[in-house]
């Protein structure tokens, strides 16, 4: 069936109809190189149909089973950038919200570095915060928008003492040097809070 779908999706590709020359390609999934594929959408006019294809991958289970994660990281920062790339945001995140996305932190981790690189950075941190990557959320914070405060909250936020206390440990250094004032108000209570909990 796979290889009738292939020889199918070539004609149609060759009449020049890309729309439905990907939907055979789409029931090639496991069975034919995507790279073979991919090749032949990359041109501008035809991402919108590439981006269909790669949502596809993306969202089938065996293929991704059987795809190494570098591999499917590839193929989901493709699809990322191609849906930067048509302004497509809202499909972006339609994708980035998906259940079994959220539950996958490669996948999540691969849409803030394309976001980031291609200067989404609210985005970026939007789906950082939907992932609960507060790791993450802080890095852009303070790297990236010098948001030091709304750093400092959002470490202030997390509910687990001994994780707030490893943040400060980790940011520690870099929020004292930018927000010396806050960051003691918030740290001197969690060191002695810290200390209560290990006697």
């Amino acid at each position: 069936i796979s290889e009738i779908s292939r020889r199918h999706a070539e004609h149609l590709f060759k009449k020049n109809e890309p729309e439905k020359a990907i939907e055979q390609y789409i029931k090639t999934i496991n069975f034919l190189d995507p790279a073979y594929v991919i090749q032949k959408f990359l041109d501008g006019s035809k991402l919108d149909v590439l981006i269909s294809y790669l949502d596809a991958l993306n969202k089938d289970v065996t293929f991704r089973k059987n795809t190494p994660p570098e591999e499917m990281k590839d193929y989901t920062a493709l699809l990322l950038n191609c849906y930067i790339k048509q302004k497509k945001i809202k499909e972006l995140e339609k994708f980035v919200e998906q259940k079994d996305i959220l539950e996958q932190p490669k996948v999540l981790e691969t849409a803030i570095e394309v976001c980031k690189n291609t200067k989404h950075i609210d985005l970026a941190l939007r789906i950082a915060a939907k992932g609960g990557m507060k790791d993450a959320q802080i890095q852009i914070l303070m790297d990236i928008q010098k948001k030091y405060t709304d750093a400092l909250k959002l470490i202030e936020s997390e509910k687990d003492k001994v994780k707030r206390f490893e943040m400060f440990m980790k940011y520690g250094g870099k929020l004292l040097e930018k927000e010396q004032k806050k960051t003691m108000d918030l740290l001197i209570p969690l060191i002695r809070t810290f200390i209560q909990i290990k006697n």
